[in-house]
């Protein structure tokens, strides 16, 4: 581990810059984390900075609340493991995303979508995972790795209401898409219903998706999605029935692609799985019931 006296000035003009594992040495001597601040220091003395690499642990302040966000319009190739610093970049011109956040314990700040946002919206030619669990939410494109996109945020586990708060993150990462534009690549929207799970958090993913914006623009979230993937046995079908059924449903130029399949898959990520979209759209059961149920979960 590489290790930086408090006061060194980080140098200028950089283009690649790899801060994984670096300490920081404190006036009496004793090593800590990197300070956030230190962090922000090295990309603001290099704006053209073309590849950025960040991992491990940063020691945060009150004061950090007050750092403005580093416009980085060269970089195109982001790697950030554990710290929640992503609001501190912008990037808008990213091509390559590997971004692991860790321990979340609240909603991020809206500018750190300003760079996966446009990085999600300008993937074309690609199949991308939206994959959520009670505890994580991952973002991530299907063929790889390499991936030249992947966002995985961690919620911190001893939270009793992770899932509301991956919800949360969620729902605010698809507001800041409804801002910009869509993305235009094909999704994959896949739920974890293995081992213990709280099911209104993918009820309340499900109903976010199975109707369109508010407002006049009668646009539909992720409009692209046309694939559900269940990881893991016993989510009920009335739940994913209807959701197959309004989209299908929607009309007029904003309408999205209907689902056409819905696979179930051991795996915890990854294409593939038994085609169950038939037996789902069989199911006889109580639909008004799945219906309120989803209601109620909003």
């Amino acid at each position: 581990m590489l290790s930086l006296p408090f006061n060194f000035q980080p140098p200028f003009g950089l283009e690649e810059l790899d801060l994984c594992r670096i300490s920081e040495i404190q006036e009496d001597g004793t090593h800590a984390c990197i300070s956030v601040l230190k962090l922000h220091q090295f990309i603001q003395a290099s704006p053209g900075l073309q590849v950025l690499r960040l991992k491990g642990l940063y020691s945060a302040s009150a004061a950090d609340k007050s750092l403005q966000q580093v416009d980085l319009p060269n970089l195109e190739v982001l790697r950030l493991q554990g710290p929640p610093v992503l609001h501190l970049i912008r990037a808008e011109h990213c091509t390559n995303l590997g971004v692991d956040l860790e321990s979340i314990e609240e909603k991020l700040p809206p500018a750190a979508w300003t760079t996966v946002v446009p990085t999600l919206t300008r993937a074309k030619g690609l199949e991308v995972e939206l994959d959520v669990s009670m505890y994580s939410l991952r973002i991530s494109s299907l063929l790889g790795p390499p991936w030249p996109i992947h966002l995985r945020l961690d919620i911190e586990p001893k939270r009793e209401d992770a899932g509301h708060l991956c919800y949360a993150i969620l729902e605010q990462i698809l507001q800041e898409l409804e801002n910009e534009s869509c993305i235009s690549a094909r999704i994959q929207l896949s739920l974890h219903a293995r081992n213990q799970y709280d099911p209104d958090i993918y009820f309340k993913v499900l109903k976010l998706l199975q109707s369109p914006m508010p407002g006049p623009s009668s646009r539909w979230r992720l409009p692209h999605l046309d694939t559900v993937c269940i990881r893991g046995e016993g989510f009920p079908y009335q739940y994913l029935k209807a959701f197959v059924q309004a989209r299908a449903n929607a009309q007029g130029d904003q309408a999205p692609k209907a689902v056409t399949s819905i696979l179930e898959s051991d795996a915890y990520y990854g294409p593939g799985g038994k085609e169950i979209l038939g037996e789902v759209m069989d199911y006889a059961g109580d639909e008004g019931v799945a219906e309120g149920a989803v209601v109620q979960a909003g």
